[in-house]
């Protein structure tokens, strides 16, 4: 008795089953984990090792592969340089001619930035007329051609030039420089495939008058915005970029060789710069030279 009275006021102990569990089986469970982080090691491992051996194989395939591209076109070279004949005089003229008949048509883009800069490449030219517009006309206007190779009217249009191919034509030149548009564009009601057409009508006419006569397309140049937003001006420098992206496309089939000028003389944003103008359209003298050598330069190497 005198126990159970001890016993009386001592809080009663209740045994955990869960933690006599977890004690009794806790081993087992360390062991499995154990496992299976081992089995998911040699997983890692296993997988590691065959993508390896995958990309060592397509390595192998495509350096295998190279190789033998390689030998064959070093065979094809070899058999070609055993067996074919040395070309004849005759024959290198022929390869020649229809080298610079596959120079005809296409785009051809000026690199660089316009920058001022001396003109030296006048005797280059003195076969050559320049025809279009207030911009052509600057050439002779600041004394880089003579007047007898620039066939310019301020106000000519796109339409109105084919009326003037006779007068550039009248010096028997070899190659015939073309530009013209932003008096189109100022209409502000003719798009720019209508503008190039135009201009490729011309181009055509040249060559039915004179088949042996080279006809280059220059890409009409840029505005500044400033020019843009003038309220008395329809010039959109989207539509100038229009012009020149369809004569571009068109070039060959006109019969002409279209070349970029335009990039070389725009901003970041697309626009003419304002130093190479002094009334937003018209180029002054300095920047002239820049667009005769690097014509010069694209045409003659």
């Amino acid at each position: 008795m005198s126990n159970n009275r001890e016993d009386e006021g001592r809080p009663e102990i209740k045994i955990n089953k869960k933690m006599r569990t977890w004690n009794k089986y806790r081993n087992y469970c360390f062991i499995a984990a154990g496992v299976i982080v081992v089995i998911l090691a040699v997983f890692i491992v296993v997988n590691m090792v065959t993508k390896d051996k995958d990309n060592s194989d397509v390595a192998n395939r495509t350096t295998s592969h190279n190789n033998t591209v390689s030998q064959t076109k070093e065979d094809s070279s070899n058999t070609q340089a055993t067996t074919q004949p040395e070309p004849t005089k005759e024959q290198t003229t022929t390869q020649q001619t229809t080298t610079k008949a596959q120079q005809t048509g296409g785009t051809l883009k000026v690199s660089g930035s316009a920058e001022e800069q001396e003109f030296v490449g006048a005797d280059k030219f003195k076969d050559c007329v320049f025809f279009g517009d207030f911009i052509i006309s600057g050439i002779s206007f600041y004394g880089f051609l003579p007047e007898s190779q620039v066939v310019s009217d301020d106000n000519a249009t796109s339409d109105k030039l084919q009326s003037q191919v006779d007068s550039a034509l009248s010096s028997n030149p070899s190659k015939v420089f073309i530009m013209v548009g932003l008096n189109d564009a100022n209409y502000g009601t003719r798009d720019g495939k209508t503008i190039a057409g135009f201009i490729g009508d011309t181009v055509k006419e040249i060559k039915s008058k004179s088949a042996s006569t080279s006809v280059y397309i220059l890409s009409v140049l840029p505005v500044t915005s400033a020019f843009e937003n003038r309220p008395n001006i329809s010039i959109k420098q989207s539509l100038l970029d229009e012009i020149n992206e369809s004569l571009s496309n068109n070039a060959a089939e006109y019969g002409a060789t279209f070349i970029d000028l335009a990039g070389a003389y725009k901003d970041g944003s697309g626009y003419l710069r304002t130093e190479c103008t002094s009334n937003g359209s018209n180029i002054v003298g300095g920047y002239y030279p820049f667009m005769l050598n690097s014509i010069s330069k694209l045409i003659n190497g």
